[in-house]
């Protein structure tokens, strides 16, 4: 049965691995999971970095909707936030970097696309696009439907946050089953 478990601080104190009960069992008091079990990632996330840290916070969770799940200091007067759809810090997460010392406006460069949020509706994907440009953030497409193949449809738009990033939310009709 899987369970998950908090490594301790020899590994980081945010690391999380999902493990077997045996496997935990086996490799106590070190609880570092067999490779072969957990040959997949478990956790996806991104960290992104940010020249205000308020803004940023309050941009990703009253406008996106995510949870702050834990702050850790990173150097004097820098810190790493994470936020997830729970609020846990072992759920998909994005990471908030700020670090005083780094140059403003943040430079993304031309390796970042964009931060992509599935929600539960295409009611969803326009009230949350509406709400963040009428809090004054760019819309960079408009809420849109579109086809896929296979007859799929989904509801989309693209805004822009606090440090330009672009931030998507997107819907996919369940009713339309995607062929292998």
């Amino acid at each position: 049965m899987p369970i998950r478990l908090r490594l301790g601080p020899t590994l980081g104190p945010r690391a999380v691995g999902l493990c077997t009960l045996g496997a935990v069992l086996a490799s106590l008091p070190g609880a570092i999971c067999n490779a072969a079990e957990s040959s997949v990632p478990v956790h996806v996330g991104a960290l992104i970095n940010v020249s205000d840290l308020d803004r940023s916070i309050d941009y990703f969770t009253r406008l996106v909707g995510l949870k702050e799940a834990t702050r850790v200091p990173i150097g004097p007067g820098a810190w790493e936030v994470i936020l997830s759809p729970s609020g846990n810090d072992f759920d998909g997460q994005v990471g908030l970097v700020y670090q005083p010392s780094h140059a403003k406006p943040i430079d993304q460069g031309n390796g970042f696309n964009r931060l992509v949020f599935f929600v539960k509706s295409a009611a969803e994907v326009d009230d949350r696009a509406n709400r963040i440009v009428a809090e004054g953030y760019k819309a960079v497409i408009p809420p849109s439907m579109s086809p896929m193949p296979g007859g799929r449809l989904y509801r989309y738009a693209h805004v822009k946050g606090p440090d330009g990033y672009a931030i998507e939310f997107t819907y996919f009709d369940p009713k339309v089953i995607m062929p292998k």
